[in-house]
């Protein structure tokens, strides 16, 4: 005959609850609990689940129905912090999707805190109450976006055996001298060309020093060879010639330096533009009253 005091080895915590009235026992995170005094029983014998009801405690003689009132039972600490881990990780994920979308359509990050554009995710997207304002993505979140960007393009420029760096000068909208660099794998076809864009480098001054410098910085932090280095592209300005010939020649012994063809025309209009001064005089005006 079977002993009925050795442990069962079948019976889960919510077959437990079952086999007793509601409100007398509650299972959470595989622990049995009994509902009164909010203790854990040893569920593998019922005869301690009997014995731990019977008992004349005052604590456990709660009648059924406060227990039942109660709004709340109490919950294993593992539990709580595991379900307030995940919460808080898919809410963190959103966040930082969030922040790669607007990255990618080039949206500033500003328009976070437009109070339409609020108003329509709290009432069309899950969780976006939670979203935090730009001044917020930009110091915990982008940061990381940049950071991943970075490894992205170290792991594709490591499988690239040439890579042509391409560089331009241009201001932003305070006058800012901005050196914009590029690098452009060897391996590519006319319907397939891959560019990845560095950091932008604000100039304090614009000469061949700088350039050389800063161009030299993106190459360290993209952890590109010089060896793979076969092309260095700019205008035909005097300080790009410079750079090269004196510095990154020296560093990049398979570069060739490369003038944009855009600028070579460039170039060439000026010359032609002298042959016909009337002509330009006609054309100078209607640009200017149109402007």
């Amino acid at each position: 005959m079977t002993d009925k005091s050795k442990k069962s080895k079948y019976i889960s915590t919510q077959e437990r609850v079952k086999q007793f009235p509601t409100g007398i026992l509650h299972a959470d995170s595989g622990k049995l609990f009994c509902s009164s005094c909010n203790v854990t029983i040893d569920f593998s014998r019922k005869n301690t689940i009997d014995r731990h009801i019977a008992s004349e405690s005052p604590i456990k003689r709660k009648s059924t129905a406060e227990v039942t009132a109660q709004n709340k039972k109490q919950a294993t600490v593992a539990s709580m912090f595991k379900r307030a881990t995940e919460s808080s990780s898919a809410r963190r994920e959103a966040t930082f999707e969030l922040v790669e979308a607007f990255t990618a359509a080039s949206i500033p990050l500003d328009k976070m805190d437009n109070p339409k554009l609020r108003e329509y995710f709290n009432k069309h997207v899950a969780n976006a109450g939670s979203f935090p304002c730009a001044n917020k993505l930009r110091q915990d979140y982008l940061p990381e976006l940049i950071a991943l960007h970075v490894e992205s393009v170290k792991s594709a420029l490591a499988e690239c055996d040439s890579v042509s760096i391409v560089a331009d000068k241009a201001t932003d909208a305070q006058d800012n001298y901005i050196l914009h660099i590029l690098f452009v794998p060897g391996s590519w076809n006319n319907n397939d060309l891959t560019v990845f864009l560095t950091e932008p480098v604000q100039l304090e001054s614009v000469n061949y020093s700088t350039v050389a410098q800063a161009t030299v910085k993106a190459v360290v932090n993209y952890g590109l060879e010089f060896n793979k280095v076969s092309a260095f592209i700019s205008d035909n300005a005097m300080y790009m010639n410079k750079a090269f010939s004196d510095v990154l020649h020296g560093m990049m012994p398979n570069a060739i330096p490369l003038t944009c063809n855009a600028h070579i025309l460039s170039l060439a209009s000026d010359v032609w533009r002298t042959g016909f001064p009337d002509m330009d005089t006609l054309v100078s005006s209607f640009f200017k009253k149109n402007v």
